[in-house]
This record gives structure tokens, sequence and C-alpha cells, in this order.
């Protein structure tokens, strides 16, 4: 050794276990070798780093001492393979899983990344040694070198990423293995390889051969070519016969179950251990070459196969076991004849006896995989007397126990074991179902968006497995239910009559049944034959969706029948009390993380679900409330007294307030009267509130809205082409949408989807049934006997719960999905289906959703033609479900055909019409006035037309129509042409064309202001009729900026203020003028957290506040009835309570409560945030209430909560409340999952988004498309409201998508919401509106540009003038060309860093 690499040794004994950094000058030589530092376990980290040393100093000496002598090279080089098998050993005994390969914290990682610094020194040095001439195998020394490199580079080469090699390089060095292993194979002799020396006997030296299979089975682990080259020469013969050599006279170690650690790993190895390696690294070879077909013959006729049973009897070194294992499991997977051979030879007895290790638990599990890979091989195992399968089966259920990776095989095996009911009903029977669940139940506990992706595979391995049990089960009493009603319609049918009648009426006979129990239609009845148990059954999703799609077309009958004729009717209890339900609702939580597993999670779980929906008892279980597993949530002791005393109280005003409101007779006390009860803030919810958690359905709905699916506006449809749609939605989370519809609308339907042609059910209650083709049928016999009595009830609540978690809006959405091109139509045939179910359910929601967005005009867009051109037959269901949809909410029997057609058929229809030449045969007509006159009584003239025609003029058969009818439908068409059409008409003319008259109004006031004032001095107030809502359009249409007042909000006095977006406006109100503040007052709150009161018409600043630590983003004030109340509130949720006669320090702070606002009568206020909104007092601060939603993530309060005009609701989301009971009154359809509630100034309307609502009867009054992502404010005298983008929109707006209402704000007549202006100020609105109580101002917080911000004031009623029109324009201008500048629009400072506004500039 170099006096340097001493120097390095002895330094770094010096320095003990400190940490050198790399690319230390005296350690340039250690460079990538990591020294661990000393911890609890000092004596284990002293060995380790000793053998570190001890390793880097042999590879120094041979890297540097290219001189060394030939005995002592092999002895380093054995040593140091020895080091590094030893270290490879030390990780598989600790490894607790042998499938997971991490090294990263063990010895031998260490060592391979000391090995990888050297790896260009080390091949330099070593490859000539085998690459060169074979003269240096001449000699024993030279063969021992060659071994120990062999021997070396092996211990590296099964770490590739280590010594990566060429991929011709590594091809050279196996043909020389090759030569090397078995220099007399036919192949190699003929060849041009290259050969050892011709003296040379290689097949009398072992230990080469040994070490040249085992480096060579580290190429054929690394590249397919090497195991190609090596299947040509048939080198798998040679180690086969090698191998029944060594088992004729075994080694001792084949017996040894735990090896001494340093047996075998010494410098020189015994003949038994070069044998034993020979052994493992020759059956590695095998493995790699098992999917050949050319291995197949020596195996059987070379003694492979009592080879490998020798190995699996009486082996007991367990890497040859493994490797024996792996081959068995190859050869399975890929070859039906050795399976079948191995099976019959009694393989699988041999496989389910040995001994579960750590080791080989996951290899035993692959082998019974490949076993199925072969359906005819299963079967022919589930035939065996001896039970291999089940035994196997329950092999399989201890695998569970061991390592995850063997539970991932274990599970994905007795899925694939349920594809045969023979073996389906071993799982049942021995537990398995409970087995499984227990599973999934211990997974689910430790499962979150952080868990690795084996924890990700092994839930969806569980979910599998209760998938495909639930789909065996369900096909089995598919197959049972096919064959009962054959039988039922070869007893009933009779040769003169297939209809029979009842007390119940005319019934028709049970349904044909379409397909064989296979799946495959086209099958005939009398062709139907039982499947037997052992054979395997197709229960794919296409099979099973077919199958669904069949049981659809037989309605609830056979549903019914299917439960209560199958063992279903066992299965539902042994569900219910295991909790399966909300173990896959749970799951399907967990898709909701990011990540392809999670999402297949999903799908499997939801799959899962929608077999067992098909039955009312699941569809019950999916209302329960689920908790979510991703939420963490903290609850008191309900064992405290403290709390028992409080929820007590608590009760008992409920009870006492809802006494009162129910009683509508009785007059409610005084408030003076009513005991005060203050009550502490509970940290769990009082009785009768809705419980933590999601239901099954809002799990469903959140997951179909997935990928903001809920953005699309269903009202103005985009006309874009699919193809240029850039998609964030992959085609796993389009299945999973779709799963999820599916589930939904069978909860809808109470059983299978219905498929056309079918029947659907009209009405909650209804007895007949309207089909899709419109045909209406009287229910059967048999619905009548076998219909549950819980089926109307429960999908009664089903729906309750899907419109309470905004399900209408979800499922409206998806109606214009287009994510995923592929998925589009599948996706809205479900969601239309999906509708069709809850409208025929529900009698109120006809009416909704034909006034909501023109539901019933975006329908014939959607049917004309499909997404994909390769969909037409999914986009002929979705047309058949759609029409009787389009006829339910627009109450008309049928949908004209022209409203489907697409556009280009249109033209061509309307120009063939053009061009047709209309004849028809004048017998025809004169027979059609033959038959007028006879019915008019014109007896005589009808003869004389008879004669003088020529031709008996009666009656046309087969004929309907009359000339009265054909006059009174060409009317009829006239009449529908009108635009405002009345009921009551003269009568018509067939000589001129109709028209309806048009109303004439003389008492309607005058479009003309000037004419409006002089009419209203002799006509009614405001000059007639409709003359208030003119003025209030002539006024709030114009609206003029004080150039006086742009508020910066600082003052140019205050020279502290520095040069920071802190500085600027975002939030505004005005203040009532009383003895507190003169009139004129404008409070300001700023990104620096201040407050700063504008006095003297807003010119002067009169104070300035210190009051958060963050932007003031809302403010809500009260100065009446001798308060003096102001709330303040910040995005990130702080908010105070302030007294404004004692500004120093706030009477109440509050977290998590970013919107505030006060009641009517400023006695309480509410805050909003994280779905909860909570009531308390203005006096003293103290909690009142909390309205707690359902934790859905559907109810997204945007705007926070708000009350009504008398202060007795409060709305918050789309939930009223009643604040002084805990229940919510009615939750309101949210159609979008954005949107502000708010209600009018009069309390009978809500407005929710576009939705106006009529507060007393909760029904849909209109939609008014213009306040759509709008946040409304009403005037001081509640008659116009003032409407602007709500506050995400603003805030999330990228350059790239930003609304074009950014910079504007709406006016709206308070009566009715007819908009009456769209007022755009040329700069983006990023603030609330003020509004002065009495109407003259508003307030606006706008940006002139980069980051400034200002508020300004602007006059209501009086419009610019030309010239400060052309001012405003250039001030935009110029506020755009800041935008370009590299300051971001800073340049307009003084010299003390402050902004100046336009008038100091001046």
């Amino acid at each position: 050794m170099s006096s340097e690499s001493e120097d390095d040794v002895q330094a770094l004994d010096e320095e003990g276990e400190q940490e050198m950094e790399e690319g230390n000058e005296e350690g340039d030589a250690m460079d990538g070798m990591e020294v661990i530092e000393e911890g609890e376990d000092g004596g284990e980290d002293e060995e380790l780093s000793e053998n570190i040393h001890t390793l880097h100093e042999m590879l120094l000496r041979i890297i540097e001492e290219p001189h060394l002598a030939v005995i002592e090279m092999t002895s380093l080089l054995n040593r140091i393979a020895g080091c590094l098998e030893r270290a490879e050993i030390n990780f598989q005994d600790n490894n607790p899983d042998p499938g997971l390969d991490d090294r990263s914290d063990h010895e031998i990682s260490q060592m391979l990344d000391l090995v990888s610094s050297h790896t260009q020194e080390l091949s330099d040095r070593l490859l000539p040694l085998i690459t060169g001439t074979g003269s240096i195998l001449g000699t024993n020394d030279g063969r021992l070198q060659v071994t120990s490199v062999l021997r070396a580079m092996h211990a590296v080469a099964i770490h590739p990423e280590v010594l990566p090699f060429e991929e011709e390089e590594e091809m050279s060095i196996s043909k020389r293995l090759i030569v090397w292993i078995a220099p007399k194979l036919p192949a190699i002799s003929s060849s041009s390889w290259d050969g050892p020396h011709p003296s040379v006997q290689l097949e009398t030296y072992p230990p080469l051969r040994c070490f040249a299979i085992a480096l060579l089975s580290a190429f054929m682990y690394q590249s397919e070519e090497v195991v190609d080259m090596v299947a040509q020469v048939s080198l798998h013969s040679f180690l086969l016969s090698r191998l029944n050599a060594i088992i004729e006279n075994p080694p001792r170690e084949i017996y040894d179950v735990e090896p001494s650690t340093e047996d075998g790993f010494q410098e020189v190895l015994s003949e038994s251990q070069i044998a034993t390696r020979e052994m493992v690294y020759s059956v590695q070879c095998l493995s790699y070459m098992a999917e050949y077909t050319e291995i197949l013959a020596p195996i059987f006729q070379e003694g492979g196969m009592n080879l490998i049973f020798w190995i699996l009897k009486k082996c007991k070194q367990r890497f040859l076991l493994a490797g024996c294992l792996d081959l068995v499991g190859k050869l399975l997977r890929n070859h039906k004849k050795f399976a079948s051979t191995f099976v019959d030879a009694g393989g699988l007895q041999v496989l389910c006896n040995l001994e579960l290790t750590p080791l080989h638990t996951g290899l035993i599990c692959t082998c019974f995989i490949a076993c199925t890979t072969f359906p005819e091989v299963m079967e022919h195992i589930c035939l065996q007397p001896d039970g291999n399968g089940p035994f196997m089966l329950k092999r399989s259920f201890e695998c569970l126990e061991g390592p995850l990776t063997s539970q991932h095989l274990a599970l994905t095996f007795i899925s694939a074991c349920l594809s045969y009911r023979i073996l389906a009903e071993t799982f049942e029977t021995e537990g398995g179902l409970k087995i499984v669940v227990d599973h999934l139940q211990d997974l689910l506990n430790v499962f979150d968006e952080f868990s690795d992706d084996i924890q990700s595979e092994i839930l969806e391995c569980d979910l599998l497995v209760l998938r495909q049990f639930f789909r065996q089960a369900f096909q089995h009493a598919f197959q049972t239910l096919q064959l009962y009603l054959h039988r039922r319609q070869l007893t009933h049918a009779t040769p003169t009559s297939t209809r029979r009648r009842s007390s119940l009426g005319t019934v028709t006979p049970p349904p044909p049944i379409l397909g064989n129990p296979m799946g495959t239609p086209g099958a005939n009845l009398a062709t139907i034959t039982p499947i037997p148990s052992y054979k395997h059954r197709d229960i794919t999703t296409q099979a099973i969706q077919h199958q669904l799609e069949v049981l659809g077309t037989m309605g609830t009958t056979s549903l019914t029948i299917l439960l209560h004729r199958s063992k279903w009717i066992d299965l539902v209890k042994q569900i219910e009390d295991l909790g399966i339900v909300p173990k896959l609702v749970q799951s399907i939580m967990q898709a909701g993380s990011e990540g392809v597993a999670h999402t297949e999670i999903g799908i499997v779980a939801i799959e899962a679900l929608e077999i067992l929906t098909l039955f009312p008892p699941f569809q019950k279980m999916m209302l329960q409330f689920v908790k979510d597993p991703t939420r963490v949530m903290d609850f008191e002791d309900p064992g405290d007294e403290d709390f028992q005393v409080e929820n007590q109280v608590e009760n008992q005003l409920e009870n006492q307030l809802e006494m009162q409101v129910e009683d509508q007779n009785q007059e409610n006390a005084p408030a003076e009267d009513q005991p005060e009860i203050q009550v502490e803030r509970p940290a769990v919810q009082v009785e009768n509130e809705r419980p933590m958690g999601t239901s099954g359905i809002g799990v469903l709905l959140q997951t179909s809205a997935r990928e903001n699916l809920f953005e699309d506006d269903l009202g103005s449809p985009k006309q874009v082409e699919v193809e240029d749609k850039k998609s964030s939605v992959n085609g796993l989370v389009a299945d999973l949408v779709d799963a999820a519809l599916r589930v939904i609308g069978q909860c809808v339907w109470g059983g299978p989807l219905p498929t056309a042609p079918t029947n659907l059910l009209v009405g909650p209650k209804s007895k007949l049934k309207v089909n899709l083709t419109g045909k209406v049928s009287e229910k059967s016999e048999m619905d009548a006997m076998y219909i549950s009595k819980e089926e109307i009830p429960i999908r009664s609540q089903v729906i309750k719960v899907i419109r309470e978690n905004s399900g209408l809006g979800v499922i409206m959405s998806l109606l214009k999905y287009r994510s995923q091109v592929s998925h589009a139509d599948q996706i809205r045939y479900h969601a239309v289906l999906g509708l069709l179910g809850l409208v025929n359910a529900d009698p109120t929601l006809p009416g909704l959703l034909g006034k909501h967005h023109d539901l019933a005009n975006v329908l014939p867009e959607l049917i004309r033609e499909p997404v994909l051109s390769t969909n037409l037959n999914i986009h002929e269901k979705f047309v058949n479900a759609a029409l009787p949809l389009i006829a339910t909410i627009t109450g008309t029997s049928q949908v004209p055909s022209e409203a489907t057609d697409p556009a280009l058929l249109k033209i061509e229809k309307a120009e063939i019409v053009a061009q047709t030449i209309v004849q028809y045969p004048p017998q025809e007509l004169l027979k059609l006035i033959a038959l007028h006159l006879e019915n008019s009584g014109f007896h005589e003239t009808v003869k004389a037309l008879e004669k003088e025609a020529k031709m008996k003029l009666g009656t046309p058969v087969n004929s309907h129509q009359t000339l009265d009818s054909i006059v009174t439908q060409f009317l009829r068409d006239q009449h529908t042409a009108c635009s405002k059409p009345i009921a009551v008409l003269p009568p018509f003319s067939l000589f001129s064309q109709h028209k309806c008259p048009i109303p004439k109004q003389s008492e309607k006031a005058p479009s003309n202001i000037s004419r409006r004032i002089a009419f209203s001095q002799f006509r009614p107030e405001f000059g007639g009729k409709f003359g208030k809502r003119k003025h209030l359009k002539f006024i709030y249409s114009k609206f003029r900026p004080l150039p006086s007042t742009v508020i910066n909000s600082w003052s140019p006095s205050n020279a502290t203020l520095r040069r920071t977006q802190d500085l600027f406006a975002c939030s505004s109100i005005f203040l009532p003028s009383g003895p507190t503040f003169p009139e004129g007052s404008l409070l300001v709150g700023n990104y620096n957290g201040e407050l700063k009161l504008f006095g003297n018409h807003f010119s002067q600043l009169l104070a300035t506040w210190e009051c958060h630590g963050s932007q003031i983003w809302r403010l809500a004030a009260v100065n009446q009835n001798g308060g003096n109340f102001l709330l303040s509130s910040s995005p990130d949720g702080e908010a105070h309570l302030w007294d404004l006669t004692k500004m120093g320090a706030p009477k109440l702070s509050l977290e998590n409560a970013p919107f505030c606002s006060f009641n009517p009568i400023q006695e309480q206020f509410i805050t909003t945030g994280d779905d909860r909104s909570i009531i308390y007092s203005t006096e003293s601060g103290e909690y009142i209430r909390e309205l707690v939603g359902d934790n859905s993530g559907m109810d997204d309060c945007e705007c926070g909560a708000a009350w009504s005009p008398t202060g007795e609701l409060v709305l918050s989301g789309t939930r009223l409340w009643d604040p002084r009971v805990p229940k919510t009154l009615h939750s309101f359809d949210r159609f979008t999952k954005y949107g502000c509630g708010t209600f009018s100034p009069t309390g009978n309307e809500i407005i929710i988004n576009s939705e106006i609502w009529d507060a007393r009867t909760f029904k849909l009054m209109k939609t008014c498309p213009a306040l759509d992502q709008m946040e409304l404010s009403f005037s001081g005298l509640g008659e116009v409201a003032y409407a602007q983008l709500r506050p995400r929109a603003r805030m999330e707006a990228t350059p790239g998508k930003k609304s074009p209402l950014r910079t504007c704000f709406r006016t709206f007549d308070a009566a009715d919401f007819t908009e009456i202006s769209t007022i755009d100020i040329k700069r983006d609105i990023t603030g609330p509106i003020g509004i002065e109580k009495n109407d003259q101002y508003i307030s606006i917080i706008d940006n002139r540009g980069g980051l400034e911000t200002q508020c300004r004031i602007f006059e209501v009623g009086r419009k610019m003038s030309a010239e400060e029109e052309d001012d405003e324009w250039e001030d935009v201008s110029d506020d755009d060309d800041d935008d370009d500048d590299d300051d971001d629009g800073l340049d307009d400072i003084d010299d003390n860093g402050l902004f100046l506004s336009d008038e100091e500039w001046e």
C-alpha cells in the first residue's frame, strides 16, 4: 500500500466515528463512503465501520498495486467477495419482507456505495483477466485468480446499478462464461466463439464453472439478450444434467436449515460448498429461461421434473429452495402442459406442505397464482378428490400473516380463486369473508395518503377479493333466477293465449330472458343449463355489466326473486354484521388522494358496492354516516360532569324553543320574559344534530365531482371541439366517476339501472310503468307479490340525501362531461339515467328542473350526436333515456325530431324539402271533402259530388284524418308561432295569417324619464305602471367616480409608511351619520391590517387603528339603536369585534372566522368557517349556538352565512336554520359547487348563486343566469341589488383564466331580479362593494395596476361627462402602461417612498 493510502487509513482511525464530508482533500480516496456516527448500538456501529474500513483497504490495494502477486490478488478478491456476500446475507436475515428490496439502511448499501466510487478502476483492473486469452487458465494459480475475479464480480453484479456494463461488453463476457461452463456444447464447438486454452480441461475444475454460472445468472437477470443467447446454445440441458449429477451425491449443506454465517463465505470454499452454490446459481439460470418453450422438452426428458420434486421435498437450503420455487412458478405460468403434469404428480400437495418462512411465503403464493393462469388447470384442480383447491385457499389465508408482499400475493390468489364457484363456497365456509374484512380494517386504520405503494396494492387486493366474492354470488344467483323464470314460463305457457287475468287486471307474462348465464347474448331459454361449480365463470367488469343490463330489463320482480331465492338473503345479515359497506365507503374516501394507486382503490371499492346496492338493505346502509378516516376530530368525554350539565341545559332550551316554534296559535313570549341561559361552546354536537362524517351517498357524489367536474355551467354550453380541449383527467379517474354514477343510479332506481326498452316507474307510488318508448303497461302480479314494502321509503331517503348533498348539481354537470373523450358518452348516459330516476321518484323535481338553466333546451343539444363517433350504441341509450326526461320536465308527450337532429342534417333536410314537389291523389281530397260534408249534414251535396266526380266518395278505410282535423292543426301551428299566445281568442280565419293581439297598456309609464316626470302630475305615482322600476333602471345604470376622493389607505403626512403592498386598500364600509361619526364617514381596511377612518365627505383622514396582523378583507358595522359595533376579519380566519367608541382593544377575538355579520338588530352576530357557522352575543361576546353541516365538502359557504331581514332565520351555504333550534329547517338544492347565498330585502326570497327560491314554500321560483358566480349586496332601501364576482373567483383568478366580469359590477331590480345594468370600471374589482345607507354613494376597491389597489367613491345616478370619460380612459391606459414596467407599476413614488394620487401629481 502507498504511504498516501496508509495516511488515509490512519486518519480514519484517529477520527473514530465522526462523519467525513465528500470531497475532503485528506480523504479523496474515501469519496462516496459514509462513516456511521456512534449511537446507542455503539458496538454494532464500531463493527460496521471496521468492516467498511477493511473493505476499503482491500479495494485500494487491488486498484493501486498493479503488481500484486497472483496468490495475494486471489486472496484479496475472495475476501472482498466474502465481505459483500456476508453483508448481503445479513441483509436478507434482517429484512422483514424479502419482496421489498430496500437496502438503504443496511451495511451492504454502504459497501456498495464504496465499490461504486471505484467502478471504473475495478473494471480496468479485473476485466482483462476475463476477456483476455485463455492462457491464464493453463496454471492452477491462474484458474484460482480467474475464479476469484468471477466470485467478486458476481457479488457486485447482482446489484446492476453498482457495476454497469455496456451491452456489447456484457454479451462478450457472457459468451466467455458459457464457454467456461460447457465447452463441449455442440452450439459452441461448431461456432467461432473464443474458447479456452486447448490443453485445459475446465470440467475438472468445478470452482471456475460454479462462479461462471453465478456471474452468468447475474447477467441473465439484467439482460434479455443474454437469456436469448443462453437459450439458443441449449445451456439449460447442460445445467439440468449437472444438477442431476450433483443430487446423486448431494452436498451436506443441502440439508442444513440455517448454515453458519461464516460457513461458505471464507476465502477458500470446500467442494461441498462449491456444489451447493453451483446448484443455487444453476437453478437461477433455469428460472430466467422458464418462459422459453425450448426448456420444456428437457424438463420432461432430462429429469427436470424429478429434480424439481427432489429439491421441494428434501432441500432445506433456503436460497436453493427459493430458486426452485421461482422456477416452478414461472413454468406453471407459461406452460399449460407442465402445469397439468405438475398437478397430476402431486406438486400442489408438496407446495402446501412447505414451511411458510418469510423468504418462501411469497414464492409459494406466486406458484398458486400461476396455477390460475389456465382455467382448464384450475378446473382440474377443483375436480381432484384430495381437495387441493380448498387446501391452497386455506394455505393462502395463513399467508396473510406474513410479510406485506406475501399478503399482496395471497390476496391476489384468493381473488382469482373466486372465479370458481366451488372455491368461493370454500372461501365462505372457511370464514374467508371475515378474515379479509378484518385484514381490510387493520389496513384502513393505518392507511393514509402517505402510505407506500405496497400498502395501496394490498388495500386494493382486499377490496378486489370482496368485489369478486360479491360478483360470484351475484352471478350464481343470476343463473338461479334465469332457471327459475325459465321453468315458470314453461309452467304458465298455454298454446292459445299469452295473457291471463287476475284480480289485479290484465298482466303481461315475465319479460324474456336475454342472454345465457355467461352473459353471451342470443341464447335460447330451452338451452339454459346450470354451470358446474368447478367451471371458471366470467366475472369481469364487462360480463357483470352485461348481466346487470339484462337484469335491468326484468324489473322489480326479478330483483326480489333474486334476493329471496338465492343465498343473498343469508349474506345480508353477515355483510351487515361485518360492517362491509362502511369499510367500502371509507376505502372510497381514500380515492380522493392523488395518484393512480388511490384511484384504482376507489374503482374496485365502488364496483363492489355496485353489486351490493342492487338490494334495498344495502341501499339503506349507504344512507348511514361513515367517519372520514382523513379527518381528525376532537371530542370531549361524554362522561365529563361539566359536559353533561351543559348538554342538559342545552337540550332543555332546545325543547322549550321547539314547542314555541311548533305552536303557531300561541304568541311568542316577550324577550325579557325568557330566561337568559348562557352555554359555553361544547366541543361535541348536541342532541339531534347531524352526526359527524359523510354518508355513503355523499362520498359517491364527492367522487363524481372530482377534477372540477362541478364547474361547467349547464345553461351555457361551450361550442368547442372535444379534440382541442386539454383534459387533466386521465382514464382511471373517468372510470371512477362512471362507477360512482352507476351506484348512485342504482340507489335512485332502487335496483339495477333500467335498460331500453324497459319499464320506468313514474312517481314514487305509481302503479303504472312508462317505458322509454312511451307505452304504458300495468303493474304485474309478480311485482305485487314480491315488491318490498321498504323499497319506496328507502328511495325517498336516498333522493333526500342526494339533494341535501348538492347531488342535482353534480349529476347535471356530468351531462356536459368532456374531460376524457373515450368515457364521455358513457358518463353522460349514466348521468341522464340518474336524473331520470330522480324526476320519476320525486314529483317536485320536474318543475324545479324545468325552471333551471333551460335544461330542456340543453338536452336536445346533447342528444344530436355522440361525443365520440365510435360510441353510437351508447349514445342511442342516452337518447332513449333523455327523451322521456325532457318529456317529464317539460310536461310534453314528445320532443320534436328536429330538436334532436344535428345542424348539418337540418340543412340537408331543409334543402330536400325545398326541392320536393308535393303531390297527392286528388281523389283523397275529394273523399275528405265528402266526409266533411256528410258529417255536416249536406247529404244531397255529397251525392251530387259523387255523381259529378263519377266515383264513390265513402268513408276512407283505416284513416283517422278528417278535413276538420287538418284545418285545426293548420291553425294551431299558426297560433304556436305567436310570440305571446293567449288562450281566449276570436274565431280563426282561413284566408289570413293568424296573429294574437298584443295587449296595449295605456297606463304603462313612458320609457322617457322626462315624460314619466311630466305624467306623474296627473297619473299615479312614477308616471304610470312600472314607472318606479324604470326610475330605478335610470338611476342605477349611471355611476360617476368622485375624482377628489381616490383613497390609497394612507396619508401623505405619515412619513413612516414604506413602499410595500401592505399599504393598499382591500375593504371599505360606510358608517351612518350620528353622534359618533359625522355624515360622509368611511372606514377603509388595508393589507397591513390597519383601519382608517375618513370623514368630511371622504376627503379627510380622521383616525388610524392597527387591528390585524394581515389584510382586512371584510367589514361589518351597525350604528343604530345605541350600538357602535364593528366586525373585521381576514382571509386566514382572524376576526375581531370592536366598539367604535373604544378602539384601543377588541371586545372579542376569534379564529377560523373569515366571514362575520350582524343580525338586523345587532344583538347577535354570526361567523362562518370550515362548514360551521357560530352565533355569538354582541354585547357579551358569549357563544350561543353552532350550526354544523355534514362535513361532506359539498356545502361550501363561500360568502358567509346570511341573516333574514327579521333575524329569525340564518342561511349558511344551502342550509336554512332557525338559530333557536339545532335542526336544519331545509336544505336547498345546489346546482354548482360555488356561489353565495342571501335573503332578499323582503325576506320572501332566498338567492343561492343564480337560483331564486321561495323562502316560504322552498320551491324554485326562477333562475337568473346573470347572477351566476356573483356576490349580492342590497341598497339601503332594499330596492336594488349590487352584484360583483364571488370572492374566490377574484382571489384565484390567473392571467389565463380571468373572468370578463372581474372589472364589472351589476345592478338588479330587487323585486324580480331583472338586470338593470352592467358597469365596467376598466379595473379589476378586488374587494366587496360598500353601500351608503341613503343610496347616494358606493365604494369600490379596484386595482390600479401592478400591486396597487385603491378605494374609489362613486355617485349613484350621476353620469360621467364626455371629458370625465376621456380622463378615465386615459387613466386606465396609463395604468396598463405601468403594468408593463419592470418595477410592476411602482414608479410614482415621492422622496419619502409614498404613492401619490392623481390629485397630488396635479
